[in-house]
């Protein structure tokens, strides 16, 4: 029912429900007001005006300025909010057309002009101010598009893992709704703000970010559909795709063309959360990863012509291209990586390439795959990676040394520069939670000699106080390669011995019962220089056993056995000499000379700390 009525100069017209068809709705209790002017016909016109209704148990309240001229069938309305932020203009010249204006309007005011079951709740936790300029068409189902700007605008989602906060926006929009769906079609430069999602961390300001999206809802305001492309011009383009606005299903296609410019805009924060704090890449990239339930499901990449590097871990590759692949609950295609130079913990690794299939939480390496490393090669018989996305990663490998020459690696490590080459056996080794173990004897070629390796475990190796614990045996090592290492004086023969029990913690030797003695061979004369004799003589306890006497005219000695043990405990090393040598007095014989002159060496120290004894082995600098 609708009721006209005046009241001096003003008009009041009521109504108690209008049926708008293109709403397939109605708004209820109409009330309009114009004051001094209570013409109705031939020509309303209203400049002072005001309408309340309600729709979906919201009340509405608009000023009014309108024109209705019935002979001509001309209408013109103009409606505002009461603090002018929120504006319509329809003239029926237009037809269907409704113009729509927002000053500075806050969202929250926004959504109070709006019926409470079209505002969704992800919606609802929006604050902003917005402006805009928009037309709505009507004719055919209903249309809206135009140009809008968001200043201030922060949401966080329901979980509050993504956040966006304090940013600034500019954009068009395309809205259309059908009986059964609402589609928006939005473009949008990112001018400011920061933003969280879970733990990635992105900053907009300067960064040229472009966001284009396009959301389909069903009748029930649900999320039906959500494409979405974030670009940034000539560098980075990324397309998501989802079925709802959850980030529990989705597929992230992706085509990376400063790789530099990505990893600083929407990785760096995370990596320096994980602690990498130096990584520098460049290069390109392309592929899609796929997300079930919130889940990685499935990845695949192109690497093209890309260098990275971690200077802290001394870590560096120089080219490399390939072909990733990776698959959780199937079975995955064959990835291949390829580089010109790659530096590993320090080590270079010439132009190669690696072949590995992974799925799930498992990475299994190409068997017999060939790495050269300096003028030699680590053949990799077997590699297997488990629970790679677990701290407690387990691994079961088993490979071998081609001769690598130890002059090549202590140098390119800063050691001091020894002699001959290294290669060996490396037995099967398992890394089980926070333990490495070896199924066999790790042996080894160096010096001349060989070193094998029993009992071999490790515990925390890159975590908290690390412990390594061995067995060491060796036999026929070239005392003087390894001499000529250090500035000890030169020592000539062949040396065997042992290091039983040995536990290394936190990197530091605190236990281990070792024993060194020389091998008579008629192949290699046994010498051992003053400057020799002097640093054995000095563990012993003795400082300048030659250089203070008259043997210090002779450069070398003949010596028919030489021999030295610890035991350590407590940061305290127990020291022993030749076996079966013990004088009356309790000493022992360090080196038993040969020839003339004869030279016996004794020592007298029983006990000396593991630090002192270690700087005056390697260091001679007492």
């Amino acid at each position: 029912m609708s009721v006209i009525y005046t009241a001096g100069d003003n008009l009041l017209i009521s109504a108690d429900a209008i049926y708008i068809p293109s709403l397939d709705d109605e708004v209820r209790n109409i009330s309009y007001k114009c004051k001094n002017n209570n013409q109705v016909y031939p020509v309303h016109q209203c400049t002072d005006g005001s309408i309340e209704l309600e729709f979906h148990e919201n009340i509405l309240k608009f000023k009014i300025n309108s024109e209705l001229d019935f002979l001509r069938n001309h209408y013109v309305f103009d409606l505002s909010n009461q603090d002018n932020t929120l504006l319509f203009h329809y003239d029926s010249k237009l037809e269907s057309i409704l113009g729509i204006e927002m000053k500075n309007i806050s969202a929250e005011n926004l959504f109070k002009s709006l019926p409470t079951s079209s505002v969704s709740d992800e919606f609802k936790s929006i604050s902003a101010n917005i402006s805009s300029q928009l037309e709505l068409d009507f004719s055919n189902n209903i249309q809206l598009n135009g140009q809008y700007q968001f200043e201030g605008f922060s949401w966080e989602s329901e979980d509050g893992n993504n956040v966006l906060a304090d940013c600034s926006f500019v954009g068009q929009v395309y809205i259309q709704i059908d009986n059964d769906k609402i589609i928006i079609d939005s473009n949008t430069d990112l001018l400011n703000g920061e933003a969280l999602f879970g733990d990635i961390y992105l900053a907009f300001a300067k960064q040229g970010i472009q966001l284009s999206n396009q959301i389909t809802f069903d009748s029930s305001l649900n999320v039906d559909d959500f494409q979405s492309n974030i670009t940034i011009p000539d560098a980075v383009s990324l397309g998501f795709y989802s079925t709802d606005f959850t980030f529990n299903n989705f597929e992230i296609d992706y085509e990376i063309k400063k790789l530099e410019k990505f990893y600083n805009v929407f990785l760096k924060s995370y990596m320096e959360i994980l602690g990498v704090k130096s990584l520098r890449i460049e290069g390109q990239s392309n592929g899609r990863v796929e997300f079930t339930n919130g889940w990685p499901e499935s990845f695949h990449a192109e690497i093209i012509e890309t260098y990275i590097a971690m200077e802290r871990k001394k870590v560096e590759g120089n080219n490399l291209n390939g072909t990733l692949y990776w698959q959780r609950n199937n079975s995955s295609h064959r990835s291949i990586l390829r580089w010109d130079d790659l530096l590993l913990a320090g080590m270079p690794i010439k132009t190669s390439e690696i072949g590995f299939v992974a799925n799930d939480e498992n990475i299994i390496l190409d068997e017999n795959t060939v790495i050269p490393v300096f003028d030699g090669n680590i053949v990799i018989n077997r590699l297997k990676l488990e629970k790679i996305f677990n701290p407690l990663i387990s691994i079961d490998f088993d490979g071998e040394v081609e001769p690598i020459s130890l002059e090549l690696i202590t140098e390119k490590m800063g050691w001091p520069i020894m002699k001959g080459s290294i290669s060996g056996n490396i037995p099967g080794l398992k890394k089980v939670e926070n333990t490495i173990t070896f199924d066999g004897l790790l042996e080894l070629q160096a010096f001349d000699g060989e070193i094998t390796v029993a009992n071999l475990s490790m515990e925390r190796l890159f975590g908290i106080a690390p412990v390594i614990a061995a067995d060491v045996n060796f036999k026929d090592l070239n005392l003087q390669k390894i001499t000529s290492t250090f500035d000890f004086g030169e020592i000539t023969g062949l040396v065997k011995g042992y290091v039983n029990g040995l536990r290394i913690t936190n990197w530091k030797p605190d236990r281990l019962e070792a024993y060194v003695e020389s091998v008579g061979s008629k192949k290699i004369k046994q010498t051992i220089s003053q400057r020799a004799i002097d640093n054995i003589s000095s563990i012993g306890g003795i400082q300048g056993a030659v250089s203070r006497s008259f043997l210090r005219f002779f450069d070398s000695f003949r010596y028919k056995r030489l021999g030295i043990g610890c035991k350590l405990r407590n940061s305290i090393c127990e020291m022993t000499g030749l076996k079966n040598s013990k004088t009356d007095d309790n000493r022992y014989y360090l080196i038993e000379g040969s020839g003339i002159p004869a030279i016996n060496i004794l020592g007298f120290r029983k006990f000396i700390d593991w630090e002192v004894f270690l700087d005056r082995l390697l260091k001679a600098n007492y």
